[in-house]
């Protein structure tokens, strides 16, 4: 495929509930590259959950000359810092094959779009720090690096 006719094609839609079955398979290759655990059941009613609770955010599909190629989870919170309403990019996934033809940078813009479209103030992401090719295209299309750490504590109920 042609890096021009990629670029071109790529398409970003927000998931209804029909969608879940078509990206979880997405949602397993991502779990299974990070080695992160995956239980089908599990990581089924989650996704469920969140693409039938609009206000929790949106399940991207990312679709390239009609089929699919990847996925964004867009979670949505609030802060003060940035002026209000903000989106996080939880997981973003574009399968080996459909990447290095500009669909990532592509599906960003789009990714992008809903979230101004959701109303919000900014938009932020996780990245492994490791990974310089897509901290690259993050930092080539205006993601700014603030210096700080990520730090998460599981709550169990």
């Amino acid at each position: 495929m042609n890096p021009v006719a990629a670029q071109e094609s790529v398409h970003v839609e927000v998931a209804g509930g029909d969608d879940v079955e078509l990206i979880l398979p997405l949602v397993e290759a991502f779990y299974e590259h990070f080695h992160y655990t995956f239980v089908r059941e599990e990581k089924r009613a989650q996704l469920a959950e969140f693409v039938g609770t609009p206000a929790l955010g949106r399940v991207l599909a990312i679709r390239c000359s009609g089929s699919l190629v990847g996925y964004a989870l867009i979670a949505f919170s609030y802060g003060l810092e940035f002026g209000g309403r903000v989106a996080f990019i939880d997981e973003l996934w574009v399968m080996p094959s459909a990447r290095c033809d500009g669909v990532g940078g592509k599906a960003l813009a789009q990714i992008e779009a809903v979230c101004l479209a959701c109303g919000m103030r900014a938009l932020r992401l996780e990245v492994d720090s490791g990974n310089e090719r897509v901290v690259g295209l993050y930092a080539r299309t205006g993601y700014t690096d603030h210096h700080r750490r990520l730090l998460t504590k599981k709550l169990n109920p």
